[in-house]
Parts: C-alpha cells; sequence; structure tokens
C-alpha cells in the first residue's frame, strides 16, 4: 500500500521542494538543534545538519516547536539512542509508542520548514566533507570554518561502522513504487490536507546499479561520480566495502543508511517505511534564507 496521496502533484522536476500547506503556524526559522547557522554549507544554496534531529534543552524555542508540531501530528517524540560522538537523536519504537517512522520523519521536517534528504542529497552531503578532509575549506551557513577533525566525525558518524552496540541508521527521503511493471522513484514530497504528496515521479534510471553488492561498493567511487542523474549508484561504481541493496521489484520501499550493523554500513533501497526503531534517525536538508 501506497503511503501517498496522490493528485496533480505539479512542481517539476526540482530537486528540492518547499511545503506547500503547513497547517501550522510558520515554524521554518525554529529548527531542531543544531541550530541552522551551524548546519554544513553545501554550496547553490543549500545546507544540511551535521546531526539527526534530536531535543536539547529543556523548555527551548526548538523543542516547543517539536512539540507543537508531534501534538498535531497525534504522535509522540523522543530521543532514544546516542551516535558515535555522544549526541542523543530521535528515534522510533513500537513498543513505547514512540513516532519515528519514513512517513512520521518526512512530514516532521516539512512542518520544520525542511525536509529529509535524498540520496542525491546526501552524497552531496558526504562528498563535501571528503573534499573538506582533502584540504577544500568548509563552512557552516553561519560562516564558520569546520575543522578537519569535526568534519572526520561527522562523516564517520554518517557513513562508517561503529560497533554493532552502537549501530545508528538514518531515513533517507527516496521511495521506490513498484506498479504494474515499472520501478518508479518518487520523492520531493510536500504536504496537502495532511499528506505526503511526491513533486517529483520519475521511471528509475536505466542506468541504476540493480544487483545488490555485498561486500559492496566503493563509497568514494560512488561520491566522485559512480551514481546517476537521480543519484543512485551505477552501473560502473566500483566495488569497495559499502554494503548496498538495490531497490526491488516486488513491492514498495524506501531509502536509507546503515553506518553501524554485523556487516558494515550500508545504503538500503529496501527499508521498509513503516518501521520503528530506536536507533533509526533523520537528517535535515534544506535551503539558505
Amino acid at each position: 500500500m501506497s503511503l501517498f496521496s496522490f493528485g496533480n502533484p505539479g512542481g517539476g522536476d526540482s530537486e528540492v521542494v518547499d511545503p506547500q500547506e503547513a497547517w501550522l503556524p510558520d515554524h521554518s526559522y525554529l529548527i531542531a538543534e543544531p541550530s541552522i547557522e551551524h548546519w554544513i554549507n553545501l554550496g547553490n544554496g543549500y545546507c544540511m545538519s551535521p546531526a539527526r534531529l534530536r531535543f536539547t534543552k529543556k523548555d527551548s524555542p526548538n523543542n516547543r516547536a517539536l512539540e507543537e508540531i508531534a501534538k498535531y501530528m497525534g504522535v509522540k517524540f523522543r530521543n532514544t539512542s546516542q551516535d558515535s560522538m555522544g549526541r542523543w537523536f530521535i528515534g522510533g519504537d513500537n513498543d513505547s509508542g514512540l513516532a519515528g517512522n519514513w512517513e512520521e520523519f518526512m512530514k516532521l521536517n516539512l512542518y520544520l520548514g525542511k525536509k529529509v534528504p535524498s540520496i542525491k542529497e546526501a552524497r552531496e552531503f558526504m562528498k563535501v566533507l571528503f573534499e573538506g578532509l582533502n584540504g577544500k575549506e568548509i563552512y557552516t551557513v553561519g560562516g564558520e570554518r569546520l575543522k578537519t577533525e569535526y568534519m572526520q566525525k561527522v562523516l564517520f558518524d554518517f557513513s562508517k561502522t561503529h560497533t554493532v552496540a552502537k549501530t545508528r541508521s538514518t531515513f533517507l527521503e527516496d521511495y521506490f513504487d513498484f506498479s504494474k511493471g515499472i520501478l518508479t522513484l518518487k520523492k520531493n514530497c510536500i504536504i496537502k490536507e495532511g499528506h505526503l504528496l511526491p513533486t517529483y515521479k520519475k521511471e528509475l534510471d536505466n542506468n541504476t546499479l540493480k544487483q545488490d553488492r555485498a561486500p559492496g561498493i566503493s563509497l568514494q567511487s560512488f561520491l566522485k561520480g559512480g551514481s546517476t542523474s537521480q543519484g543512485l549508484p551505477s552501473n560502473n561504481v566500483e566495488e569497495g566495502d559499502l554494503y548496498y541493496l538495490a531497490p526491488r521489484k516486488d513491492g514498495n520501499y524506501v531509502s536509507a543508511f546503515e553506518s553501524g550493523n554485523p556487516y558494515g554500513s550500508s545504503l538500503v533501497c529496501v527499508a521498509v517505511p513503516s518501521i520503528r526503531d530506536i536507533t533509526v534517525g533523520c537528517y535535515s536538508f534544506g535551503k539558505i534564507k
């Protein structure tokens, strides 16, 4: 069953579409910590948070925004796990009644005036950090130059295995819909009358790597050019140690990046959208205003 309420989406092929109907007071200035001046400037007017969404200081404006949105959605969000840098983040848990599946994170980000990053946008995030580690000057939205040690830690937390005990994963935006023999990529959602509405709907690029790779693909090859125009690994991506689970033609799935499990780090295109797990969170991506 699709999570989307389909209609005439409009919006063309834009990679980032701002929410058209939030049904809430404007919270675009309130972003869950870290505040947006500390987000990483990716260039071309875009930025991404260096950490997963989280609650911080009690009674902070950011926390109040999260609580108000959660109340409107009829759900409860809480910090559930820590990343490799010791930072708490929001995760889900069915047993405790905590929200945090793919749809809930998508809506939360949109109500905050941002979005869950797609594979293409997460790839750009990692690419910028790699460039920083190779000598390029990388800055925050607020203009602070990032230190090498900090970029190493942020990149490691997003993309590398820590320990099984420190497993952490990140939902990404891409939704893979298999219907009538066609595998379609859907993303760039807005909220319309309380439902997610994708404004990007295109058949998966023919050059997409459609076979699983275990142990995997080369992360550096993927970042340097081994990807399609839609951002997924291409057929010419080199082999490496990043596990890759390709989109399937047997149902509807979403994407995720697993940064710690018994096998290693994984780019997953077969994540179950309804899953809630205390170790699965989400980052935020947006425009610099």
